[in-house]
């Protein structure tokens, strides 16, 4: 089995910034692959072993920011983003019984 998973995000507003003073978070597409193989074994069990790439081609993206106004009382706006995770892989096995 195999998958492939095209996130695409637009521009967000930051959190907090409710007169739009501040540029939004840039817009960005992630692109995830996930490969499986799930065998049987007799009639009761069953395994899984499961392989994904996330973040394949490596973006580098905000997946939040917000504003805060620094300084008072003629407050500046300022932002702080968090940045997502590059390029990763997962790995998983199981094994079910089902009787």
């Amino acid at each position: 089995e195999l998958t492939a998973n095209v996130n695409v995000v637009g521009e967000r507003i930051l959190s907090n910034d409710f007169d739009r003073k501040l540029d939004p978070l840039d817009s960005y597409a992630v692109v995830d692959l996930l490969a499986a193989w799930r065998p049987q074994f007799g009639d009761d069990w069953e395994g899984a072993l499961t392989l994904a790439l996330r973040n394949v081609a490596d973006e580098e993206y905000s997946d939040f920011g917000a504003r805060y106004d620094v300084g008072f009382p003629s407050a500046v706006p300022s932002a702080f983003f968090n940045p997502a995770a590059g390029r990763s892989w997962e790995l998983g096995v199981s094994l079910a019984w089902s009787h």
